[in-house]
Order: structure tokens, then sequence, then C-alpha cells
């Protein structure tokens, strides 16, 4: 019996959009049984969406069929539903709904101290394209969006901008249900180069305005405090509906509310359960800033990790989807990359299990300051 339970949310300017992910059975067979998803399950069609609700909307009824069973489906007053081959994909997406998760676990809220603007959703799984060839970005733009995604993580050094944005208007899903990431790169750092480097990415991606723009790093020791003020105005103006950094570790942030009027909304650093940046992690969530963690899968150095491998196998998932796991249950916006429909596709089915506390202390125990990259958090 296949339960479709997991989705990935981003808020427009005036009311939440949901859209539903189709994620693998879990359960190799059952008879006529009942499987409850963990997570949220919610859908889009047309311009329109809605979160669904109801007791037992989680819980599916079925004769041990996949999808394109030709079982037919109808819902009873409690609440479970059963199969109709004759639905369309509307209809299913409708329908395919769960209150067994929290929205919580779905996205979160950028708050700036500061600024008091309109709220801003961030959904919690997100697509990397990290240094992705342009036509690679495309395509694996599309492609997650296609599945469900409606969160895109891209950069000006990246060269894939304008790839990012050509996909997001293929897809013909409104830009509003869309969230875009991109960032202001080191060299381009300093008061008016920053606003000119953001017309360039705006330009390059085809948009009138981001959801969130980031300050690449820290790293233009001498530029980046004039670099902020420029976030600033960016933010004021409308054209990013937030603003946050990257790679700042605890004394970059220290240096910046000191010297700022709006404080950064997010902060966008390497976090795997080898590099759990605890000092980091515990000064950002008492200071209401965000974190978002890149290169969650160690950019694969680590998948064959022992601990992880048995942790996994528990729970019938790759390495990869527990890595992307552990990051979601420490309430991190997650950023796996792909440019692989299948992977595309793997890491967003992370919404129908729940790692035990036993295994989060587990994988805890994995930290040991290990950096797939570069780690601009410790310089100056």
């Amino acid at each position: 019996m296949t339960l479709l339970t997991c989705c990935i949310g981003s808020g427009s300017h005036q009311q939440q959009r949901y859209h539903l992910l189709e994620a693998a059975s879990f359960g190799k067979k059952s008879q006529l049984g009942i499987q409850i998803g963990i997570g949220i399950g919610l859908a889009s069609f047309g311009k329109k969406s809605q979160l669904g609700t109801g007791i037992g909307s989680g819980i599916w009824i079925g004769e041990g069929a996949d999808r394109g069973s030709s079982a037919k489906e109808t819902r009873s007053r409690s609440g479970i539903r059963r199969r109709s081959s004759n639905w369309s994909p509307q209809e299913r997406a409708r329908d395919f709904m769960s209150a067994v998760g929290t929205e919580k676990e779905m996205e979160m809220e950028l708050k700036h101290a500061g600024f008091e603007g309109p709220p801003v959703q961030i959904p919690k799984l997100g697509l990397g394209v990290y240094m992705a060839a342009p036509r690679d970005a495309y395509q694996a733009t599309l492609a997650a969006l296609k599945t469900g995604y409606r969160h895109v993580d891209t950069a000006a050094v990246y060269g894939n901008e304008r790839d990012v944005g050509q996909a997001v208007r293929d897809s013909h899903i409104p830009r509003q249900e869309v969230f875009i990431t991109t960032k202001l790169w080191n060299s381009d750092q300093g008061y008016d180069n920053t606003l000119r480097a953001f017309n360039r990415s705006l330009a390059a991606l085809g948009f009138d305005y981001v959801d969130l723009y980031l300050v690449h790093s820290p790293m233009a020791v001498d530029k980046r405090l004039h670099t902020w003020k420029a976030m600033e105005e960016i933010l004021k103006s409308g054209r990013a509906r937030a603003i946050g950094v990257s790679n700042y570790g605890v004394h970059h942030l220290k240096e910046l509310f000191a010297n700022c009027e709006i404080r950064p909304s997010i902060n966008q650093v390497e976090l795997t359960p080898f590099n759990a940046r605890k000092a980091l992690v515990k000064f950002c969530e008492e200071e209401n800033i965000a974190l978002e963690a890149y290169s969650p899968l160690t950019r694969g150095k680590r998948l064959n990790d022992k601990t992880l491998v048995q942790i996994a196998q528990k729970y019938h998932k790759s390495t990869a989807q527990l890595l992307i796991r552990w990051c979601l249950q420490r309430n991190f916006v997650t950023l796996p990359k792909s440019v692989t429909p299948t992977r595309i596709l793997e890491n967003s089915q992370v919404f129908d299990f729940s790692i035990s506390p036993e295994d989060m202390t587990k994988l805890d125990g994995l930290d040991e300051g290990w950096v797939s990259g570069w780690d601009p958090t410790k310089g100056r």
C-alpha cells in the first residue's frame, strides 16, 4: 500500500501556499490495512492552494494497491479515503492531504529585528544548485518544481541565476509560489557595489524581486558593514522580501549587531552531524536568527559512514535522507543539492519518518567539526 505524504510549501505575499510531493511507500506490502503518514499532506491546484484538515485525513485504506491502481476511492465522514482511478492529477493532489504532521515541520517564518514588514515564510526544504552548470541547473530546477519543491537556492557566483529563473518561468508555476534565494559574492561587496550586484542578479533571474538575498560570506572584511547598509536599503525597497548572511560566525554576527539598523533573518552555513556548530546554533537561536544548512549531504564524502548506514537501514532510508531528516529535526532550513531527478525526488521523501531521540543522540555524537569545503565562519 502506498501513501503520498510529503510536501514542501512556500508563502506568497498574501497567503500560505503548499505543494504536494509524491513520496514513496513505507511498508512493503499491505492487504486490507491502514497506514499513517508522518508529515503534512498538502496540495496545489490551479491558482489556489489549500491546507487539508479533518479527522483521520492522514489515514488510508486500500487493498495493497500502488499508485495507478484501478481501485475506487471515496471519502467517508470519518475522513477515511478510498482511491479513484478517475481522479485528475489536481483532484488526487487535493485529496492527498494529511493532518498527521505539523505546519512547523514544512516551513518557518523569517524575522528581522528592527524591521516590521509583511511575514515571510521560507520552505524548510529546498533545492541547492551550487556551481551546477547552467543547463544542469535549469533541468534540476524544473525537475524539482515538478516534483513539488517550492524553494531554490542560487548565487551570483554559481553562474546559473539566469537558468534558475528561466526554469521557474517554464514551470508555469506562479512566481509568488516559488521561494528564490540568491547571494552577493565577495568581490561585489561595498555599498554601491552591492546595489549594482543586486540589480544584476534580478536581471539575470528575470524577476522584479527575490524572496531572500544573502551576503555570501564575511570575507570582505573592510567592506562588509557598508555592504549590510545596502542590504538594509534593498529590504526596505521591497525588492528582497528578506535579507540574511551566509558563513557568518558568532563574532561576525556580534560585529554586525553593533553596527546595523536591521538584523539578518537567517544565517546559511554548512551543517551536518559531523559539524553541528553547537555554539553558533545556540547563539542564532537565542537571537531569533534562522539557520540554513548547505551541503547537508557532506558533498557525498561521508555517506558511507558506518553509523549513518546502520541508522538509515533501521528506517529503510538512504543515508542522504537520514542526513536531511537530521537537519529538519534540528529545525534547520535544508538545501540538498542534486541535478539528478531521481535523487531530487529521493531527497524530498523525508517527511514520512522521524528519527528517534536515541538515534538523534547517536548522530549528534558524530560531531567532529568536519567541513566538506571552506569555512569562513572562523575567519576574521
